[in-house]
């Protein structure tokens, strides 16, 4: 199946309300992706509800979901303005509470604890903390200062009372992801071995287009002793529908084709390159692991929705980590500290020139590489028959990039230098003095050899067989003389 639905769901904000009398009951537990559900089509909405928005431009109110026992509502758009949010008890619906979102970010809002709150996250946390708790607090007693900005968001999992909550959970899932993937070779390999067996039986061009395929594809799934997934995003259930993204270096799904992990370069995996404290991208966290292979070693978290958290800004610990990783003989890929300049260069469009600058040491070869992965992942069908050519100045700089594409998944790359891809079509047989060189040099040339390129093509005078795939499509002079004649017309380059 693909990285993501073919379709994704319209934002919260275009979505029509739907006015369709619903019950407390049928209210569902996430985000409707298609329709907003009105205030006005609750059944059993209280006036308090209702009025929620009165103070704001009296927008109209959309359900947004369950928060453990809580029913969530929104009046004003997700970003940009004004908006408020309510919070009304499934079971008593007189327990009433909401928050002000400012345009900017900050806010105020009191929670089931009694406690004040200028950051959304916050009090969405202080409703998921009480949300089985009873008799809840008056929201009027008690009010309690400060902002609590919730739990403390960065955690180092290495060892005893330092791992992280999550870090158990996380390992079995790197675990099922690597079982998952092991899966998926073993179903390749057994489909390898039937086209292989049916060549055998056929010795058809089309069972040869098969196998062919089949090692192809056998080659691609299986990346190694790698680390296969460096991170998750999870979407802010408020403003999309709170889906979970583990990111690694390539798609692994389920037989039933469940994503499990989702290639790096999916579109859905953009904001765990790009998305900031200032800028989202609809995350309301990133976690990003640190690993051995399989073996988790750390877990970083990044609350995005809340710009005063201490891990919304500054340089990840993975990615510290891997400054400080030691260096070996060849380059390593990227892909799990890939930066949103990099990112942006990388997804860059296939039909342009791109030229990338830095200084030694800033990444320009490594974003290069990467871009090519990323290109023959988008346009596969384009790219994967003619290859990808990757010039080296040196042997020794070939050696040292040549792992990083293979790690990626990618083989349909061929590496060599200017020198080799001259040797093989021509032996240099002397050197040009000054003189010589500089008068090859000038513009004129251009047409000297275009003229001398023009007096060399032939129409052949017997018919002509051209190799395509595993077979040959032969072409008559006639047809051939006719195809160069719209050719030379059009003024095409020669080349």
């Amino acid at each position: 199946m693909p990285d993501i639905p073919e379709s994704r769901p319209l934002p919260a904000d275009q979505r029509p309300f739907d006015d369709t009398p619903i019950h407390t009951v049928d209210l569902p537990a996430l985000p409707t992706r298609d329709r907003n559900i009105s205030a006005e089509a609750w059944i059993e909405a209280p006036v308090a509800l209702m009025e929620s928005g009165n103070d704001i431009g009296s927008p109209r109110i959309a359900y947004k979901r369950r928060l453990g026992a809580w029913l969530l509502w929104r009046a004003g758009p997700a970003r940009g303005a004004d908006s408020r949010y309510t919070a009304l008890h499934a079971q008593d619906l007189s327990q009433i509470f909401s928050f002000h979102l400012l345009a900017d970010g900050t806010g105020s809002g009191i929670g089931p604890s009694g406690q004040k709150h200028e950051r959304f996250r916050s009090w969405k946390e202080d409703l998921n903390a009480t949300a089985d708790a009873a008799p809840l607090p008056d929201p009027g007693s008690g009010s309690g200062s400060g902002s609590g900005s919730g739990s403390e968001s960065r955690h180092t999992s290495t060892s005893g009372s330092d791992l992280h909550p999550d870090h158990r959970a996380e390992q079995g899932y790197l675990r099922h992801a690597r079982a998952t993937l092991d899966a998926m070779i073993e179903r390749t390999q057994r489909v390898l071995e039937f086209s292989e067996q049916r060549v055998r039986d056929e010795d058809s061009a089309d069972a040869k287009i098969a196998r062919l395929k089949m090692v192809e594809r056998r080659q691609a799934v299986d990346v190694g002793d790698v680390a296969l997934c460096f991170g998750r995003i999870d979407e802010d259930p408020i403003l999309t529908d709170g889906d979970q993204w583990y990111v690694g270096r390539r798609h692994i799904e389920s037989a039933e084709g469940t994503p499990v992990v989702v290639d790096w370069r999916a579109p859905v995996a953009i904001p765990f390159y790009r998305a900031t404290a200032a800028d989202a991208f609809g995350l309301s966290r990133r976690r990003r692991f640190s690993t051995e292979v399989d073996e988790l070693v750390a877990i970083f978290d990044e609350h995005l929705d809340d710009p005063d958290s201490i891990s919304a800004a500054g340089i990840p610990d993975p990615v510290l980590a891997e400054i400080e990783r030691g260096r070996s003989g060849e380059m390593a890929d990227i892909v799990a500290t890939i930066a949103a300049e990099q990112d942006e260069i990388i997804r860059g469009s296939l039909d342009e020139c791109l030229l990338v600058q830095g200084g030694p040491g800033t990444g320009k070869t490594a974003v290069g590489l990467h871009r090519a992965a990323f290109l023959l992942f988008e346009h596969r069908a384009a790219l994967a028959q003619s290859h990808v050519l990757v010039i080296g100045p040196n042997r020794v700089f070939l050696r040292y990039v040549s792992n990083v594409l293979p790690s990626l998944g990618e083989t349909a790359v061929t590496q060599s230098t200017i020198t080799s891809l001259l040797s093989s079509r021509a032996r240099v047989r002397g050197e040009d003095s000054t003189t010589v060189a500089e008068l090859k040099g000038r513009a004129v040339m251009a047409q000297v050899l275009r003229r001398l390129a023009d007096a060399r093509i032939k129409v052949p005078t017997e018919e002509h067989a051209v190799p395509s795939g595993l077979r040959s499509v032969r072409f008559s002079p006639a047809v051939l003389n006719a195809a160069m004649k719209a050719a030379r017309d059009n003024n095409l380059p020669l080349n």
